[in-house]
């Protein structure tokens, strides 16, 4: 009777298994709640650092009374630099900029984590100056592909112009056209609070092979008067942060047939739209069409208005209302005559949310 009466130690391969199916069962639901929530902390930070980027961009348009370029001329050395340069004092790296301004001393190109999206993923070891942030530099219109210069920058496109000069007016015409635009301009237009400032841009973080100094980062591109690289611009590399650093709006195709609603109206290439073909790794850095939001978000970019309203905007977003964001006024800008030209019908005040 003793024998029977001893107790069993240990689980059956049975029992084992149901364990196990159990806790797979558990694991498989609870896993992708625990990677939402880590996406949606991410996502957190990253509108955090373009509320900082904003009250940067604040401060020093209060201070000169106007925004920084998205290609500025730093110091007294012939320096170039992207729309971060002048408000790395504003970032707390005023040590950063006083490399830049002094031209005895290297300018010093380093990671700044407010730069950059933690989805993006960190470069803080390599020390690699990557930019996961851009500036709103209007109409895409006015360059070609290869760097050619088509129409000096509107106050009424975009937020962000050229302030750098250092072409002669028979090569560019337009170089020497600085328009002054502050807050007060984007106020008396289309308000601050519709206004786009800054997005996300997945490939501003990739650095091109092709020359020496990282062009698609905070840095951009400062090549001195002159010197042209025709392996990645044909005409003229200090065009390029109208590609690198910014995001931009483009023209719509002509509408096939005479009466289109707007909301039917893509971006001339797929690519150009919010998100486009995000994924290729090879996009090549000729093209300034890969200058427009994209993020490692899924569905959409995080942006932030001239008002420091931040908010998350959607990658099927109606082209047209993403175009009409952009803009510092809407009916002036060159938005509007391109719609005009290519015979679409008007869109009214309404039809943006």
């Amino acid at each position: 009777m003793a024998a029977h009466l001893r107790k069993r130690k240990g689980f059956t391969l049975v029992e084992m298994l149901v364990v196990i199916t159990i806790i797979g069962t558990l694991a498989a639901i609870l896993l992708p709640s625990v990677q939402a929530a880590r996406e949606a902390a991410r996502s957190m930070n990253c509108r955090a650092n373009l509320k900082n980027l904003h009250t940067a961009v604040d401060n020093f348009e209060q201070a000169f009374k106007q925004y920084p370029g998205y290609q500025n001329e730093i110091g007294t050395g012939n320096r170039k630099g992207s729309w971060a340069i002048p408000l790395l004092p504003h970032l707390d790296a005023s040590a950063v900029y006083d490399t830049w301004t002094d031209p005895s001393q290297a300018p010093r190109m380093i990671y700044m984590e407010i730069l950059n999206c933690p989805s993006d993923g960190s470069q803080a070891e390599t020390g690699y100056p990557a930019l996961s942030y851009v500036a709103n530099a209007g109409w895409g219109g006015t360059m070609t592909q290869d760097g050619t210069r088509l129409a000096a920058d509107s106050i009424y496109d975009g937020i962000f112009v050229d302030r750098y000069d250092d072409q002669p007016d028979a090569f560019d015409p337009f170089d020497n056209r600085k328009p002054n635009l502050n807050k007060d301009t984007v106020s008396k237009g289309d308000g601050t609070q519709y206004t786009l400032l800054f997005s996300e841009n997945l490939h501003d973080a990739r650095k091109s092979p092709a020359i020496s100094v990282p062009a698609n980062t905070w840095v951009a591109i400062q090549a001195p008067h002159g010197v042209a690289d025709p392996v990645v611009y044909n005409h003229n590399p200090v065009l390029a942060p109208k590609r690198y650093s910014v995001f931009l709006w483009f023209s719509p195709p002509a509408p096939q047939s005479p009466g289109l609603a707007p909301q039917e109206s893509p971006p001339d290439d797929p690519m150009q739209a919010i998100n486009g073909d995000k994924l290729n790794a090879v996009i090549d850095n000729t093209s300034h069409w890969a200058a427009r939001p994209a993020s490692f978000h899924p569905g959409g970019v995080n942006v932030i208005f001239a008002g420091g309203n931040a908010t998350f905007i959607s990658e099927t977003i109606n082209y047209r209302v993403f175009q009409q964001l952009c803009t510092t006024n809407d009916k002036r800008s060159t938005l509007s005559r391109v719609y005009d030209m290519n015979g679409y019908p008007p869109t009214s005040d309404a039809d943006i949310p």
